[in-house]
């Protein structure tokens, strides 16, 4: 071939005139042995090269060891909540047999969350655009969801926990696989879509009770979102808007391990006029209401701080007293066993007292914190006949003018336990006396101007 170089081969000898230019030569070998030629010599394969790497073959190796689950399974911790899981599923079946049932769907955030003992199984929009469910029987117990949140609920959420798995595409969604699964059977719900019978009173008031890991968790999200709350106040500066302190206090909460649930910043008289808003770009100036719901471990607690650049007007300091005391007076008589009827006019009575009496009503004073949305009726307009159970957590709001106060407690045999305080916190607090008892409330920060 004219202009290219000769192939040496080792099984043949081609002599090429040292003065010729172009050559031209028939060989006589097969294209397999030319090539076959070219890869032995250029990768200078022997045998014992081709040995070691069929040694080395995938089909030769070792495999790994098997994955042994079983230490998993017993650790400690999952032991504990399965046996909270057993016996929450123990009480669904006695509702079952009592209302003869075949089973229950679960749909509610504040229900998954208590039949899966605190897993956190609805983040962010997943609660309408991609809808969770537990169905339960006397027999079994599982979890229906699309093909994309499976991996991450059974590996993060409910590993171990004994819960069976129904999967649906993505693009089918939900309905066709729940009327399979209730086809000719008597099931019920826990909100009422239709007419199948409804549970979900029963466990509503069952969902409140948290369980002794729950209350532990529960209580070091209480600490740690305070923190984050009574550190941004502190950091404030004047002149900042409301939406620089939202993202300041998210940053944190986020850094924690803290999903906000809500957030609200109101500068100055905006606390007044408005209960409800998102943060603005107001800018503040020389009052400040900071109020945080965070979510942990599936569950959320409350609370409010507010702060004041330079000395707080006198109408400030009388509205955040009398809220004070309305606020701590509806946590001292929170107790197990006493009624939300009972307590709500202790609370009111306060204000009217002290000449705020349309105060009562302009929104929720008492909210059931712990699961997420799972709310009570407002007390300030309905009177409920709930009862307080032990181990339950609440969260106490009440605002007067510009000023509100809010914690989150958790109920116990010895009363109540604020756990929305941080540790070795040194946010200014006051005194105030309700019944010869002297309890310790968090007041406002002054900061200098």
């Amino acid at each position: 071939m004219s202009g290219c170089t000769p192939i040496l081969n080792p099984q043949s000898h081609i002599h090429v005139e040292p003065e010729a230019k172009a050559v031209s030569t028939d060989l006589e070998l097969s294209d397999s042995t030319i090539l076959w030629g070219q890869f032995a010599q250029s990768l200078m394969v022997t045998e014992r090269t081709l040995n070691a790497i069929q040694a080395e073959s995938t089909t030769d190796r070792p495999g790994p060891p098997p994955v042994e689950t079983v230490k998993d399974h017993q650790d400690p911790g999952l032991v504990d909540r399965r046996l909270v899981i057993d016996s929450r599923h123990q009480l669904i079946c006695r509702l079952l047999s009592e209302n003869q049932l075949h089973g229950i769907i679960l749909s509610r955030p504040e229900h998954l969350s208590w039949i899966t003992a605190s897993a956190d199984l609805t983040p962010g929009l997943q609660l309408w655009r991609h809808p969770i469910f537990a169905y339960l029987t006397a027999t079994h117990r599982m979890v229906i969801c699309d093909t994309t949140q499976s991996a991450r609920l059974f590996e993060e959420e409910l590993f171990g926990l004994g819960f069976l798995l129904k999967e649906f595409p993505l693009a089918d969604g939900s309905g066709s696989m729940l009327a399979n699964l209730v086809a000719g059977k008597q099931v019920a719900w826990d909100m009422k879509l239709d007419d199948r019978p409804s549970l979900r009173a029963a466990i509503h008031g069952a969902c409140r009770q948290l369980s002794t890991a729950e209350r532990v968790s529960i209580r070091l999200l209480g600490r740690m979102l305070a923190l984050c709350v009574e550190t941004t106040a502190a950091m404030i500066k004047p002149m900042e808007t409301e939406r620089g302190v939202a993202a300041q206090l998210v940053h944190r909460m986020m850094r924690e391990g803290i999903q906000p649930v809500h957030i609200q910043i109101l500068a100055d008289d905006r606390a007044c006029h408005y209960r409800s808003s998102a943060p603005k770009n107001h800018a503040i100036t020389t009052w400040a209401v900071i109020s945080a719901t965070g979510r942990r471990d599936g569950l959320e607690v409350s609370l409010t701080r507010c702060v004041s650049f330079g000395p707080p007007s006198q109408d400030q300091t009388r509205d955040f007293e009398v809220a004070a005391m309305a606020q701590t007076t509806g946590t001292f008589f929170t107790r197990p066993e006493e009624s939300v009827s009972t307590i709500a006019p202790k609370v009111r009575r306060i204000l009217v007292k002290n000449g705020f009496a349309d105060e009562w009503g302009r929104e929720s004073s008492l909210a059931s914190a712990g699961r997420p949305a799972s709310e009570l009726p407002s007390i300030s307009t309905i009177p409920n006949m709930a009862v307080i159970p032990a181990n339950s957590a609440w969260a106490w709001q009440v605002s007067v003018g510009s000023a509100r106060v809010a914690d989150t407690i958790v109920t116990d045999d010895a009363g109540f336990e604020c756990i929305t305080v941080a540790k070795h916190s040194i946010w200014p607090t006051m005194e105030i006396a309700i019944k010869g008892q002297s309890i310790r409330r968090p007041s406002f920060l002054r900061r200098e101007n």
